[in-house]
């Protein structure tokens, strides 16, 4: 788990963060069960806290998410505006960088 902090100093736990070479910084949660739009809402947040520092450090990154559903396994991907698309088959996931 890596900790994020937010506006009011509170302590946020992502599972995963995995930089991309070449490509972005992507959130990663594992949750048990069916999907929730409250997964999608966590892993939103995660993004908008993490985007500011990523920004300041490397102004062209982008930050993406991806939910791993170990139950059903399947992923899904989850972008800055909440949206959320299938899996990338091709692999590392630059598609939900912004989405």
């Amino acid at each position: 788990e890596q900790p994020v902090m937010d506006a009011d100093g509170g302590l946020r736990r992502v599972d995963l963060l995995v930089s991309v070479p070449n490509g972005p910084l992507l959130a990663v949660e594992y949750k048990t069960g069916l999907p929730t739009p409250e997964h999608v809402a966590q892993v939103t947040r995660y993004l908008e806290l993490l985007l500011p520092a990523v920004r300041r450090k490397e102004p062209g990154r982008a930050v993406g998410g991806i939910i791993v559903y170990l139950d059903p396994r399947e992923t899904v991907r989850v972008g800055l505006s909440g949206k959320t698309a299938p899996p990338d088959p091709a692999g590392a996931d630059q598609g939900a960088a912004n989405a």
